[in-house]
């Protein structure tokens, strides 16, 4: 069973809501003793007083190592992107990420689809249906046929489906292809990427500026991209 998901359905994703949380600091040495436990002490013998030394300084907040800094700033690069790639049936797909891209061909070509698998493969790992955070801005999805399962190029070329897509689609996406046909259920845009003039050996580059495309703002999608 197919799924018409193109000009020819209407599916709504759910933009998930994002929380941020603020813990108070704690630094030492900052908290001071309740005044009436303070008044409630016998004061101490004037010599003891003088002969005791200062108490020493707060201890500074531990800072993080570079590596830890590296670290972070990586995490909170790839969590901007939110970018993931999926291999699944078009039912498996989650409904919450607002960007929904599919690798779409009208004719079977091994070559061709094997170096856009390449190509893909090169750029994310491929990660579960079930792993995807709630967190995810953009889902690229290699779709499957039911009951089969692939985790590899070779794999993901036998078992591809192409979309059931409507005749008005099918007037534009008329060619071999490859193809990357992108929706953002909020804003209800659209987008398709011709990848059909591109040469085999220039996908993986011609994937890069798709990617600027996609990343960017949502209201500049132009309908159709003809890539060369």
């Amino acid at each position: 069973m197919k799924l018409k998901i193109f000009f020819s359905a209407s599916l709504l994703c759910a933009l998930s809501a994002c929380a941020f949380f603020e813990t108070p600091l704690d630094i030492p040495g900052s908290a001071s003793a309740p005044a009436s436990s303070a008044e409630n002490l016998p004061a101490a013998p004037a010599a003891t007083t003088a002969n005791l030394p200062p108490p020493p300084p707060p201890l500074p907040p531990t800072l993080p190592s570079p590596s830890q800094n590296k670290a972070e700033a990586s995490s909170a690069l790839t969590s901007t992107e939110g970018t993931f790639l999926i291999v699944s049936t078009i039912f498996e797909v989650p409904e919450t990420v607002p960007n929904l891209s599919f690798v779409h061909f009208t004719d079977s070509n091994r070559r061709r689809e094997t170096a856009i698998c390449e190509a893909l493969l090169d750029i994310h790992p491929i990660t579960s249906p079930a792993a995807v955070p709630a967190t995810a801005r953009n889902l690229i999805i290699w779709p499957i046929e039911e009951g089969k399962s692939a985790d590899n190029c070779r794999a993901m070329v036998r078992a591809h489906e192409p979309l059931d897509i409507s005749s008005q689609t099918a007037q534009v996406v008329n060619s071999a292809g490859p193809y990357l046909m992108s929706r953002n259920s909020p804003q209800q845009k659209q987008m398709i990427y011709d990848l059909t003039s591109v040469a085999t050996g220039d996908i993986a580059g011609a994937l890069a500026k798709w990617k600027q495309t996609l990343t960017g703002d949502v209201q500049r999608w132009p309908p159709l991209i003809r890539a060369n």
